[in-house]
C-alpha cells in the first residue's frame, strides 16, 4: 500500500503562513451544512491551488504581484557561499535555470500545505506556508528589514571572498521582502473564487449522477 507523507506548515506567526477555512459566503453555507463531505475537499483543493500560486509568485520574485526587493550582485551569485565552500574568490552561479538565485527561491520550494483533522465553527481548515521550523524561521527574517554592522572580521571576509566592501561602509541594510501579507492582500479573492468554483464542480457532478440515476429507474 502507497505510504502518503504528511506535510506540517510551521506557524511561527501570522507572517509565515496563510490561512484557509471552509467559511463559504452567506448563499453556500446552507448548501455546505448540507453537504459537509464537500467542504474539506474544497479547503483542501483550495490549499493546494494556494501554496501552488505562492511559491510561483515568489519565484517570480512578486508574490501577490508586488515585486520584491532585488538582490544584490553577491547574493545573486552567492560569492560568499563559493568562498566558504572552496576557500577561494568566485561565484555559485546555479539557481532555478542554472543562472543566478532568484529572490527568495530556495524558501519557496520549502512551501506545502497542512490539513487539520479538527473543524473551525463546522468549517475544514488548512494552513499553506513553510513545511519546517528552520525554513518559517528564515522566511519570517526574509520578510523583515534587518542591518548588520560591518565589523573588521566581516569586511575581512567578504576581501577573502573577492568582494571587499567599500570603506565608507558601515553596515550591511537587507530590505523587507514581504511574502505573506500582499499574496493575503491581492489573492484572497482569487482563494474565495478557487473554493467556490469547486464547491459548484462537486454541486454539479452530484445532480448529474443522480439524474443518471433517475434516468435508469425509469427506463
Amino acid at each position: 500500500m502507497a505510504r502518503h507523507r504528511i506535510y506540517e506548515v510551521r506557524n511561527i506567526d501570522d507572517s509565515a503562513s496563510v490561512s484557509i477555512q471552509g467559511d463559504l459566503v452567506s448563499y453556500m453555507a446552507r448548501w455546505a451544512t448540507m453537504f459537509p463531505r464537500y467542504v474539506n475537499r474544497v479547503v483542501r483543493h483550495a490549499a493546494y491551488m494556494t501554496q501552488r500560486r505562492m511559491k510561483a509568485e515568489m519565484l517570480e520574485g512578486a508574490p501577490g504581484g508586488e515585486p520584491l526587493a532585488p538582490l544584490s550582485w553577491i547574493q545573486r551569485v552567492r560569492a560568499l557561499d563559493y568562498y566558504r565552500k572552496y576557500g577561494r574568490p568566485g561565484t555559485l552561479e546555479y539557481g532555478r535555470e542554472g543562472g543566478e538565485w532568484p529572490v527568495g527561491g530556495r524558501l519557496a520550494r520549502a512551501f506545502g500545505y497542512q490539513m487539520y483533522n479538527r473543524e473551525i465553527q463546522g468549517a475544514g481548515f488548512a494552513r499553506v506556508g513553510w513545511l519546517s521550523w528552520s525554513a518559517a524561521a528564515l522566511g519570517v527574517i526574509f520578510q523583515q528589514e534587518t542591518a548588520r554592522a560591518v565589523t573588521p572580521e566581516l569586511r575581512r571576509l567578504f576581501s577573502a571572498a573577492g568582494v571587499p566592501l567599500s570603506p565608507g561602509k558601515t553596515a550591511l541594510v537587507k530590505p523587507a521582502r514581504p511574502v505573506i501579507a500582499p499574496f493575503l492582500r491581492h489573492r484572497g479573492g482569487w482563494i474565495r473564487k478557487v473554493m467556490e468554483d469547486r464547491f459548484f464542480q462537486y454541486m454539479r457532478a452530484d445532480a448529474e449522477r443522480a439524474a443518471r440515476q433517475l434516468a435508469r429507474k425509469t427506463i
